[in-house]
């Protein structure tokens, strides 16, 4: 298994409570509740002192790297703005791992759908609106990532499009040739099988818009040096099942 070093400020992080202290979800305590993502997402890599998770690693393995370490940040901020896509706020990843070889960027989900459909994002009682900023983000994204107007993308949620744009950033800034955004989704009693097929969907329907390679990777106009990977992990609470690891 591939070694894993957590920090946040240049203080590192063994524990959920470290991991609550130092990089706490936007809710705060709201959000750290047993069965839930913040809370499932720390306790998992906590339990895995200082590796990789089994799932993700195997998820690593069948993408080809090979580094043997990786260093990760949770809460990692990436700024979009700086890039044209307006000023509506940075890019949040639940945690964001690098080594020399790739930069992994993961959304951890339980219940939570990966945002809105990205052509609902502007609506005011069923009515598209849009600032001059707004305009920068999400018809931006689109047309960056996926080279097509936002009136074709209501199939693509806003999440995947702002985790895909913050991980290639931090690919480049990182001078690494290889970004891979992953969902994590914690299968428990509250999450039934038609969320988990749900947002299995939503990624299939994204990569459906982008330039798949020979390899299985994709391309974007917005970072076309860079190789982009997508994935999907189910992670089950329950030890007796066996998680799902798939590259889509």
């Amino acid at each position: 298994m591939r070694q894993l070093i957590i920090q946040k400020n240049k203080q590192a992080i063994h524990t959920k409570e470290q991991w609550f202290q130092l990089a706490p979800p936007e809710g705060g305590e709201k959000q750290w509740v047993p069965l839930h993502s913040a809370y499932e997402f720390a306790r998992y890599f906590e339990l895995c002192d200082g590796f990789v998770p089994s799932a993700i690693d195997s998820f690593l393995d069948q993408l080809g790297i090979r580094s043997s370490r990786f260093d990760s940040e949770p809460e990692r901020i990436t700024s979009l703005c700086e890039h044209g896509f307006g000023k509506n706020g940075p890019r949040h990843h639940d945690l964001l791992m690098w080594s020399d070889e790739a930069v992994i960027g993961i959304e951890a989900k339980a219940t939570e759908t990966l945002d809105e459909y990205v052509t609902e994002k502007c609506k005011k009682n069923g009515v598209v609106h849009y600032t001059e900023n707004q305009r920068k983000r999400y018809p931006g994204l689109c047309e960056k990532l996926l080279n097509r107007p936002i009136e074709e993308c209501s199939s693509i949620r806003y999440q995947l499009l702002s985790a895909t744009a913050g991980t290639l950033i931090e690919a480049e800034r990182l001078g690494v040739g290889k970004a891979v955004v992953l969902v994590v989704l914690f299968k428990s009693e509250i999450v039934d099988e038609a969320h988990i097929q749900g947002t299995r969907q939503d990624i299939i329907n994204f990569s459906e818009f982008l330039e798949r390679q020979p390899n299985g990777s994709y391309r974007t106009l917005f970072k076309p040096d860079i190789e982009l990977s997508l994935g999907f992990v189910v992670v089950p609470l329950r030890d007796e099942e066996a998680p799902l690891i798939e590259r889509i």
